[in-house]
């Protein structure tokens, strides 16, 4: 049923375009500052995008504001919030329109709209009285403020109002009345037994420790154990420990006495009881005063593995793998591996709005999948490896079908001319739909799937259907076409080109980070002068190309528009041996770099696995194995020293999957490389060429993420040029990666 407006919240609200003074929208507020001070001010951009913050929130961002707040437009005050959802009272439920409510971080708020307009908000109540202790910045026009009998009003939580990024698993920067009290003094809380000193402050590293118990001696099948993660100096009885720097996320809140760290952890092998997550609160100085602790039982002799995955600032920033040996006689060493974004480069990360992440972990029996939405939802996925593979090699062949598509004997997607006839992308639209429609039923709503994965795949549709998504895919050997899918109901006689995910939203596939340097895990690449730029390039495809008929070249008008775009210098690899010696050198290289060659990838059951998948350059094709060899991952010092973002523009190849890059991006990630972009299929050599000119050149200006770079120009393509060939790229890269011209 829609959403009737006795079911909105009744909590005073306004609505103001960004240019709004604030002075304008007092006179539009409750004259009581309580009453005031809790109203919600709805700042509607265009586009249709929505934030919301109470007043009281606007009277701490101007507190310390130099001059006259009242001439301050609104859409100007710092901080703002991240966008919250908007649903149409005639298109949802008050049931799930709740539901979307409950998932925002820190302000639980839903816009309802009706007809386009703003009918009111769905906002959590509020809990306990509010003390308004503050002076208010705007005393000369509201002196109600002073009344007595004004009524106490309700308001959140104290952690949920602090100074802090926008959320969905993140760090709350609040205090506790204890620590405000010290605060006051002037004094810091009283350390713990395993603080750091401030001076050695960026030595701090999250710590796995068993609690009472001696790590060299084994674990008892049955018994149960603490297993507790803390933030401090590296201690000799931990079991093991993730680098952690927290400088700059208190640089960025300098207000912020202490953030919080979400721990998640999973296991196989060892029952757990109670909750799989927990809490680390950091202060600004010392360890951690609030530990992560979980109680664990090993189910078994042997090896028992435990995963830990670690969020902050709305990522998952880190992952460690612990394997407990339980039952020996003599203790084996217990095995550990971490992985990920260091803490200093999770935190530093602009929240960014209506965020998801998926973390997909290989099980026993298929995957498990933890989704944080505001809050960690999980599903198990009773799907093989070889079933996946299976989903996505149909997807593939099904696609192909559509790059090959002929009409009156001509390639319709491979002429210089990449616009497409309006009868052909119907057809193409149609393809997609049924790939796209297939692979989401087959994840999360084949037979044998549970209640969970089937809820999964609901929530998953209906944020879909309602905003736009930041989408970080962190998987385990999952290799996926997530831009493909389609989750609007499937019609043979219409097609919604905003129900392809890699139409709508921006999707990152998250690279891991095990050699973590400050360069790499950074999202800008900052430039000083000129961005350079290796360009890794097959010179024989103009030939080839003649050889298939196709009177045109690629190659020599690349070269020719890399040397003259404004602000790079560009260097070219053309042979196996060169691209050697780029991958094996020890001094400072390209920031960017551009391949443009062809590629085969082999699947995992092929002779050879992964590392068989080979690049084609101008003097014969290199291996990934090959490039393991010859530019070893074991010589730290020979490295890729200026972090690139690696673009991969694989045409005309043999066989391209998402698998090529299940041992590529690994290998250039551990290389130095800040994440690589690159095509999953079979792309018509024109079409490459052209999008590539388009996203060189863009990308290089500055001031775009990829991310977003990357999902215009497949609209682009889609709306201007019935094209639908950019949903082919996808992004093994955080999406925020950005040349920052300085």
């Amino acid at each position: 049923m829609p959403i009737t407006a006795s079911q909105l919240s009744s909590t005073p609200f306004v609505v103001a375009t960004p240019d709004e003074p604030l002075g304008a929208l007092l006179e539009r507020l409750p004259a009581s500052r309580p009453a005031r001070f809790a109203s919600f001010v709805v700042i509607a951009e265009p586009g249709g995008i929505f934030r919301v913050l109470r007043w009281q929130d606007v009277e701490e961002r101007v507190r310390s504001w130099p001059s006259d707040p009242r001439a301050l437009p609104v859409g100007q005050l710092p901080q703002l919030p991240a966008p919250v959802p908007a649903v149409d009272a005639d298109r949802i439920g008050i049931q799930a329109a709740n539901e979307l409510r409950d998932e925002q971080k820190p302000l639980k708020v839903v816009v309802v709209l009706k007809a386009g307009q703003v009918l009111g908000l769905l906002a959590q109540p509020l809990r306990g009285d509010q003390q308004i202790d503050a002076p208010d910045p705007f005393p000369q026009n509201h002196m109600a403020n002073t009344l007595p009998d004004d009524p106490p009003l309700d308001e959140e939580d104290e952690a949920e109002q602090v100074d802090k990024p926008e959320p969905q698993i993140q760090p709350r920067t609040h205090t506790s009345p204890a620590e405000e009290a010290e605060a006051s003094k002037g004094v810091e809380p009283e350390p713990r037994a395993h603080d750091t000193p401030p001076e050695q402050a960026e030595q701090r590293v999250i710590n796995a420790l068993l609690k009472d118990h001696d790590k060299g001696q084994p674990l008892a099948v049955g018994t149960p154990y603490t297993l507790v993660f803390n933030v401090g100096a590296p201690q000799a009885e931990a079991l093991a420990s993730a680098s952690a720097s927290l400088g700059q996320i208190f640089d960025a809140s300098p207000k912020a006495k202490r953030i919080e760290i979400t721990v998640v952890i999973d296991s196989d092998d060892l029952t757990i009881t109670g909750s799989d997550q927990g809490v680390i609160a950091v202060p600004r100085k010392g360890a951690s005063t609030q530990d992560a602790s979980f109680t664990i039982t090993p189910t078994k002799d042997g090896p028992n593995e435990l995963r830990a995955l670690f969020f902050a600032n709305n990522r998952m920033f880190q992952k460690m793998k612990l394997t407990l040996h339980v039952g020996a006689a003599q203790a084996a060493p217990i095995e550990q591996q971490a992985s990920g974004k260091t803490l200093q480069s999770a935190l530093a990360s602009q929240p960014r709005p209506q965020e998801i992440d998926l973390v997909i972990l290989r099980r026993d029996a298929g995957y498990e999948f933890i989704l944080n939405s505001g809050g960690v939802k999980r599903a198990t996925v009773n799907l093989s490896e070889q079933q996946i593979a299976d989903m996505t090699a149909n997807a593939r062949e099904e696609l192909k079908g559509i790059v090959y598509a002929k009409e009156g004997g001509r390639y319709l997607y491979q002429s210089a001319d990449t616009s497409i006839p309006a009868f052909a992308h119907e057809q193409s639209l149609k393809a997609l739909m049924g790939i796209g429609t297939d692979l989401f039923e087959g994840l999360f709503f084949a037979p044998g799937s549970g209640a969970d994965a089937n809820e999964m795949g609901r929530v998953l549709r209906e944020r879909s259907r309602q905003s736009k998504l930041q989408i970080a895919i962190i998987a385990e050997r999952f290799s996926f076409p997530w831009a493909l899918l389609y989750d609007r109901d499937y019609d043979p006689d219409h097609v919604e080109p905003e129900g392809f995910w890699g139409f709508k939203h921006v999707i990152e596939y998250t690279p891991e980070f095990r050699t973590a340097t400050p360069l790499n895990l950074t999202p800008e690449i900052s430039v000083a002068g000129e961005l350079e730029i290796g360009f890794v390039v097959n010179t024989t495809i103009d030939d080839e190309l003649r050889q298939k008929g196709l009177p045109v070249d690629v190659v020599k008008p690349q070269q020719a528009f890399l040397r003259q775009l404004p602000g790079v210098t560009v260097s070219e690899y053309t042979t196996k041996a060169e691209l050697i010696s780029l991958l094996s050198s020890t001094q400072p290289g390209p920031q960017l770099l551009y391949f443009y060659c062809h590629a085969e990838s082999t699947l995992p059951s092929d002779p050879g696995g992964v590392d068989a998948s080979q690049l084609t350059l101008s003097d014969g094709p290199v291996t990934l194995k090959d490039l393991k060899r010859l530019a070893s991952l074991s010589k730290a010092e020979e490295s890729l020293q200026s972090a690139p973002l690696v673009f991969i523009n694989a045409c005309e190849s043999a066989e391209l999957s998402p698998y090529f890059y299940d041992g590529l991006v690994p290998y250039l990630i551990a290389k130095g490389a800040r994440g690589v972009l690159g095509t999953e299929v079979n792309t018509p050599a024109l079409f490459a060429a052209e999008f590539a000119r388009l996203l060189l050149q863009r990308f290089a200006a500055g001031g775009q993420p990829i991310g977003e770079l990357l999902l215009d120009l497949r609209r682009e393509y889609l709306m201007d040029k019935n094209n639908v060939m950019g949903l082919v790229y996808a992004l093994h890269s955080g999406a925020q990666v950005v040349v920052q011209r300085i």
